[in-house]
Order: structure tokens, then C-alpha cells, then sequence
């Protein structure tokens, strides 16, 4: 399932250092407005090489001129698209062309449609699937990666977005990825093959997608915003950032209404026309002309023999059974193998001879052991030790991770 993400990031990340920061992109929901500013959206982009657009399908019209000049140039990397919009069946507005409220859907509805397998739902998404694969995503190159989110921001329980993953995988073009892109807090299901996330989270993910889209980026010129991150928090964002699969940068005006407007949202967006003009839309670009002018570092230092101080047994090999991974919450949880029966007292990781963090004891299911750190696995550099230490003992245990990138897996 994940051979495409690996394929994404190695086609937009060079895997050798240095790496320039290449994974930030443009939310522009309403590239199919017929307002849409695309002479001016598109020289904006001078200098940028490489881009990434993710839009919503249909909401703000039908016209695919722009957004095919975009994809048709060399430096165009990837596509995202929300094949339609949850936020208007929790505002209950009906609109006739979008797929959901113009069937007569609400968010109830379409939650036990979905739990209850009801065929005539399934095939209302595999026909916009189709229509989208046939005048969009086939148009894509191959080197261009493709990710299908079902619904903007929805409201679905993990067990129905599930449901409809499951069947609209069938009418996935080959190469593209599912996206769940849930409304709010959400550990998302198990059939999608990225999560995305909305806002500004301090931290990014490995197997994520990231918009700020809800945000918004308050510039010098343009400010007062409510929860915007400032355009000179920006830098660091998109650095701690730098892990996710794509992080979608975002303003108001992309979804064509006044960033002052408090009413803005609930005119029709075919009538929208407040669309970014040439200022607004190099102010956003400059960011990501500035990611590709930084170079990251990775933090591959030797092996450190200072981080093997009091171990009795290292396991140079990790041993079968151990295990690594971020969990729903995107934190570290580290399990041990079952021989490992009485419960360490204290699991710490080691680096350059130094403790660098402690975890939690989380609980013993099945016989293996579950500690948990605070911090996301992609913080941790290479090279590391876990030290675990037994009960009335002076020694300890430990585990070489050479690579913690490497061996994190999605839970």
C-alpha cells in the first residue's frame, strides 16, 4: 500500500543530503472558479520548482483551463483533490451541483448510508470517482503523484469513511492514494493511506498530509486575522514540517471570499469573486521559494560506543518482536519483545552517550511490554540506544536504532 509514498518521496525528496524542502504546496480550493485569477496565480509561481496544488472538485465550478496549465508544466509534482465538500452538510446548505447536499444528503444520513453499505451512496461516489479519473487524474504523468481525499473535512466515524475507502479503492487509478481528511480531532481509520490534518500543529508527520486551510497566514499587509499563523512564524512551521508527505500552505481568498469577511463562508462559492490578486498570491508563493533555497541536514552522526555505557546485552539486530511506530496521536510508542516478561523499570533513549529522552510505562497487553514518549518518532536522530532498565538492577538492556525514519511504521 505505502510503495507509492515511498515512490512520492523519492521523487520529491532527494534521499541524499543536502535536501531542499520541496513538499510545500498551495491549497487552491477554487482553481475552477470562473473568477479565479489563473494569468496572475501562475506567474506567481516564477522561481518555484515544484508544485503542488490541492483544490476541491466542482464546489467553485467546473472549468479546468487553469488548472491543466498547471499541471501540464515540468515543475508540476502532485495533485491532491476533495472530491466533495463535508462543510456543507454540517451547514446544512443545499447546493445543487455538490455531490453530497444536492443528493439530499445530511450528515446523519450519509453516516449510517455509509455504515449500512447502502449501494445507490457507494455508486454515487464511484460515479464522480470515474468522471474525476477520466477528465483529471488520467492527464496526470507518471511522475506525478496523485492523492483522492473523498470528502473535505468530514464527519463520518472511523467504521463509515472506512466503508467507503474500502469501495472507491477499486476505481482508484493505479498510483494514486486515499486520503482521510476528517473534520476536528480524529485518529482517522484504517483503509486510507494518508491522514490529513487541517490548521497548524506544531509538529509535523511522516504519513500525513498538512493545509493550513482554517488558518490562514497573516501578513504584514494583510493582518488581524483570528488564529492565522504570522507570515514570520512561517519559516519554522514549514521546517518542522519538512516530514509530511505535503503541507499545504492556505489563505481565505483561495476559497474567493474577504479574509475580513465574517459571513464570507456562506455565500455560494460560484458567486464568489474575492480570489487572490498578484500581491496576495507572490506573498505565499515567496515561502515556498524560500523551503527550496534551505538545506536540511540529516542528523547521521557515527555510532557512539558512549551509548552503550552499561548495557549487558545489545541488540545490534533488533530482535523479533520489537517494535516502533508513531501511534494515532503521532507520539512514540516503543513494545518489546514477549521474553521480556517483568516490566522494565525505567526505558530511556540514548544518544552520544547522553539520555535524550524518557518514556512512559503504558501497559503489558499480550505480554509485551508499552512505553511511550511525547514526541513524534522523526524528532529522534539516527543512531540511537534504547536503554531499558530492569527492577532492582544496575545494567540494562539495549536496542540499536540505527535509523529511526526507517524503522517507524504506521500504526
Amino acid at each position: 500500500m505505502f510503495k507509492y509514498i515511498i515512490l512520492f518521496i523519492f521523487l520529491t525528496l532527494p534521499i541524499h543530503a543536502p535536501a531542499q524542502i520541496t513538499n510545500v504546496g498551495f491549497g487552491y480550493y477554487g482553481i475552477q472558479s470562473k473568477n479565479w485569477n489563473c494569468d496572475e496565480s501562475f506567474a506567481a509561481l516564477d522561481g518555484v520548482n515544484n508544485i503542488h496544488i490541492a483544490f476541491l472538485y466542482k464546489t467553485f465550478g467546473l472549468k479546468n483551463a487553469c488548472l491543466f496549465r498547471f499541471v501540464q508544466d515540468p515543475r508540476f509534482r502532485s495533485l491532491e483533490i476533495h472530491l466533495t465538500n463535508g462543510a456543507g452538510l454540517r451547514k446544512a446548505v443545499p447546493r445543487w451541483y455538490e455531490l453530497l447536499a444536492g443528493n439530499g444528503y445530511t450528515r446523519g444520513s450519509l453516516e449510517q448510508a455509509l455504515l449500512n453499505k447502502d449501494r445507490a451512496t457507494f455508486r454515487l461516489f464511484k460515479r464522480e470517482l470515474a468522471i474525476v479519473n477520466e477528465k483529471i487524474l488520467s492527464k496526470l504523468r507518471p511522475d506525478q503523484a496523485c492523492f483522492v481525499s473523498p470528502i473535505l473535512e468530514h464527519d463520518l466515524s472511523p467504521t463509515a469513511f472506512d466503508n467507503l475507502a474500502r469501495v472507491l479503492r477499486k476505481t482508484l487509478l493505479p498510483g494514486c492514494l486515499i486520503v482521510d481528511s476528517p473534520n476536528g480531532s480524529y485518529e482517522g481509520g484504517n483503509e486510507a493511506d494518508l491522514l490529513e490534518r487541517h490548521g497548524c500543529p506544531v509538529l509535523g508527520c511522516g504519513y500525513c498530509i498538512n493545509n493550513i486551510d482554517g488558518a490562514d497566514i497573516s501578513f504584514d499587509f494583510r493582518s488581524g486575522i483570528p488564529g492565522a499563523i504570522d507570515e514570520h512564524d512561517l519559516p519554522e512551521f514549514i521546517r518542522n514540517h519538512v516530514v509530511d508527505v505535503q503541507n499545504f500552505l492556505w489563505i481565505r481568498e483561495y476559497n474567493g471570499y474577504a479574509y475580513a469577511s465574517l459571513n464570507a463562508a456562506n455565500e455560494d462559492p460560484r458567486d464568489r469573486t474575492n480570489f487572490p490578486d498578484r500581491q496576495l498570491f507572490t506573498a505565499v508563493a515567496n515561502y515556498v521559494n524560500w523551503a527550496e533555497t534551505q538545506f536540511q541536514v540529516p542528523k547521521i552522526t557515527r555510532k557512539n560506543k558512549k551509548s552503550f555505557q552499561n548495557c549487558t546485552s545489545t541488540s545490534t539486530t533488533l530482535p523479533s518482536g520489537f517494535e516502533m511506530y508513531r501511534d494515532e496521536y503521532y507520539l512514540t510508542t516503543v513494545k518489546f519483545p514477549p521474553q521480556f516478561v517483568q516490566q522494565f523499570e525505567t526505558v530511556e533513549v540514548y544518544y552520544n552517550g547522553d539520555s535524550i529522552k524518557s518514556l512512559t510505562f503504558l501497559n503489558n497487553y499480550s505480554g509485551k511490554q508499552t512505553w511511550t514518549a511525547d514526541v513524534v518518532p522523526y524528532d529522534f536522530p539516527y543512531h540511537i540506544v534504547i536503554h531499558a532498565k530492569s527492577l532492582n538492577s544496575s545494567t540494562d538492556e539495549c536496542f540499536y536504532v540505527k535509523n529511526p525514519k526507517k524503522n517507524v511504521r504506521r500504526k
